[in-house]
């Protein structure tokens, strides 16, 4: 996607919305340009879905001139916000239970390509939206992976999808992501930080690089930074600064 200037020295317009699927109505914030159409991109959350800071990647999206959609991810158990995520912990089991139920019904087969649908639907009728624009998808952990299965669910629509320290990206299941490859026609980025494979580098690796993708050449690259939860203001711009083109690569994983 080429890069877009924003429109009205950078003034956006966010609404809460409401848009239905096949499994109900999902809670979003839809944030544009205060004027004009756009391309789309769907903003996929983390684990701790819809929320104040991912409210702001919205809106500094939209004064680069996006027209930038963020769901609720887990829209059909709970309303967004779900929870605090300062006071989250992941060693607390209470937290975990908590947690777990909702990244199940997130990353549940099916779901994250029956929602893509409406989330588009919704978004080339706005006329913020210009529909003639290849659209983009990304997301952060969680988001990660369902971005890249928005991409193999529209490949007529997204052009670009971007995981940054995505979970999930390849496993041993079926459904696992890098098995999707072949569907995709979007350009993708996917950056992972220096620990993000830690436990299992040279599997995930491999894995990556065997993605069955015709004409595709994967490479790998760490990127020298460590995320902790939620500090994305750290390793987003490290990662923007070393993401480039290649051709279609269907994934990247850590040397």
């Amino acid at each position: 996607m080429a890069v877009n200037r924003g429109p009205d020295n950078g003034r956006v317009v966010e609404t809460d919305v409401e848009i239905m699927t096949p499994d109900g109505s999902c809670d979003a914030a839809f944030t544009h340009p205060s004027s004009g159409s756009h391309p789309a991109v769907l903003l996929w959350a983390d684990a701790f879905g819809l929320r104040p800071s991912m409210r702001a990647m919205a809106k500094r999206l939209a004064a680069g001139g996006y027209a930038v959609l963020v769901p609720n991810p887990f829209y059909r158990l709970t309303k967004a916000p779900f929870t605090d995520a300062s006071k989250m912990n992941f060693s607390n089991p209470a937290d975990m239970a908590k947690l777990r139920p909702l990244l199940e019904t997130a990353k549940a087969p099916g779901h994250v390509e029956t929602d893509a649908v409406a989330f588009f639907e919704f978004l080339d009728a706005q006329k913020a939206v210009n529909p003639k624009r290849k659209a983009g998808a990304h997301g952060y952990c969680m988001g990660g992976l369902l971005s890249l299965k928005t991409a193999a669910r529209l490949p007529q629509r997204v052009g670009a999808a971007a995981s940054f320290h995505g979970g999930g990206l390849v496993t041993d299941g079926p459904d696992s992501p890098h098995l999707l490859a072949h569907k995709i026609k979007a350009h993708i980025y996917v950056g992972i930080a220096e620990n993000d494979d830690a436990r299992s580098r040279m599997r995930r690796t491999n894995s990556v690089r065997r993605s069955p993708r015709r004409g595709c050449r994967p490479r790998s690259r760490c990127i020298r930074t460590r995320c902790m939860d939620g500090a994305f203001r750290t390793c987003r711009p490290t990662m923007a600064s070393r993401s480039t083109t290649r051709r279609r690569p269907s994934a990247r994983g850590a040397n």
